[in-house]
């Protein structure tokens, strides 16, 4: 810092929307919530000016910087190429490789970056979920099978249910398979070994679609008519009946369709396959699969959040690089940068 010059505020428009302490009542959403601002200090790290506040009901202070998601990061530098590389077809193992880290440097932050994912994608769900038909009425749903550390003993389900006209990637969830067999000897070894430890593997499809449907209702709750094209699996069209009653139009397709643009569940099998291309983790026949399906969950949020929000998978290059599902539905102004993205922690900041 030359002369005099004093450095610029880090966030100098930054409203608290909230007290950052669980314990103060001004916590909750909607809660009554005064504060003032309290002086500032200047990061080590970039030199930047940062305001302090105090919550005038629990009296205690806080910063801007209290709200960021690189909050007491050590390096916060790290957070955008591991982003990126996440969302790249790169295991973490190479990431750590390319940046210079160690391996449980990238898996603390993939763990960050999947819970930012979360909140974000919820908040977004939040804000339209009163308004009708925001999401449109059509929408697609269906399930890939991957596996987490070995092929046959520990197969997982990863249901994805999309928006139909943009893509735009609604819910995931990540639920466990029974072993396929037949095995050989050796394997049943192993999946006995396995069941010991962990009990019996069963299907957690089921529970995985029931989730699903539930994140259709309430985006869908104001819709007068659900349409939602589907395969022929008969857990679906229970789940949805059960949930939507007459409300909803079915639409099941014969999975055995050549795939194609003129096959109807296009949109969904693109969404699949444009998943296993992003997610090392997806790839298949591969030795970057997943040993653990809550990391597999924490990627595929990532993707989610970078797919809808911050870059588009179109086919069409000009519309990928102008525009993401999230824009094409009204959800956001702009397609946002990686940048932007990762600012706030606090679901309840809103961005510019």
């Amino acid at each position: 810092m030359k002369g005099t010059q004093r450095p610029d505020f880090r966030d100098p428009d930054f409203v608290p929307p909230r007290c950052p302490y669980l314990a103060c009542t001004a916590h909750a959403p909607g809660a009554r919530f005064t504060y003032r601002r309290r002086g500032n200090f200047v990061r080590k790290l970039d030199g930047e000016r940062v305001q302090r506040f105090q919550c005038t009901v629990c009296m205690r202070s806080f910063s801007s910087q209290t709200f960021r998601l690189d909050y007491r990061l050590r390096r916060p530098d790290t957070l955008a190429p591991i982003f990126t590389a996440l969302c790249s077809k790169t295991t973490l193992r190479k990431t750590a490789r390319n940046l210079g880290l160690g391996r449980d440097h990238v898996a603390r932050r993939m763990r960050l970056l999947g819970a930012h994912a979360r909140r974000y994608h919820e908040r977004q769900l939040e804000r339209v979920a009163d308004l009708p038909e925001r999401l449109g009425a059509r929408f697609q749903f269906d399930e890939l099978e991957t596996y987490e550390e070995h092929r046959k003993l520990k197969p997982v389900t990863v249901a994805v249910l999309i928006e139909q006209r943009t893509g735009f990637v609604v819910h995931t969830d990540v639920e466990t398979l029974p072993a396929r067999k037949p095995l050989r000897g050796a394997q049943k070894k192993q999946l006995e070994a396995i069941e010991a430890k962990e009990g019996k593997r069963r299907s957690g499809s089921r529970r995985a679609v029931a989730r699903t449907v539930e994140a259709l209702e309430r985006v869908a709750r104001h819709t007068g008519r659900v349409e939602i094209t589907t395969d022929r699996k008969a857990s679906y069209r229970a789940a949805l009946r059960r949930t939507f009653g007459d409300r909803v139009q079915h639409r099941r397709i014969d999975g055995r369709m050549r795939r194609g643009v003129r096959n109807p569940l296009f949109p969904i099998n693109h969404t699949l396959a444009r998943l296993r291309d992003l997610a090392s983790r997806l790839v298949r026949q591969t030795w970057a699969a997943a040993k653990r399906r809550a990391a597999l969950a924490d990627q595929l949020a990532v993707i989610v959040a970078f797919r809808n929000y911050v870059d588009g998978w179109r086919s069409e290059p000009a519309v990928r690089q102008k525009t993401t599902a999230a824009v094409q539905l009204g959800l956001l102004p702009r397609k946002l940068t990686a940048a932007e993205y990762l600012v706030w922690m606090d679901p309840l900041v809103e961005r510019a």
